[in-house]
């Protein structure tokens, strides 16, 4: 992946907010992705911005944690 991709969600794709996980669903597949709280919140925070400035503001395991997310 690189890091001058952007970070998007395809427009059948919706978030649901929960009390302590959230969820993406993909309409167009059926399908569904729990997910914690903050990895939305990252998320949400990200949408629109590069792969690069993401790994520009985390590092470490926190990096790869978000990375795993953001291949769903």
């Amino acid at each position: 992946m690189s890091d001058h991709q952007y970070i998007n969600l395809f427009a059948d794709c919706k978030i649901v907010r929960g009390f302590t996980q959230s969820v993406i669903i993909d309409l167009s597949r059926n399908k569904y992705y729990k997910l914690p709280n903050e990895f939305i919140n990252v998320l949400s925070n990200y949408l629109g911005k590069t792969l690069s400035k993401l790994k520009a503001d985390f590092d470490g395991a926190e990096l790869s944690s978000i990375m795993q997310g953001v291949n769903l």
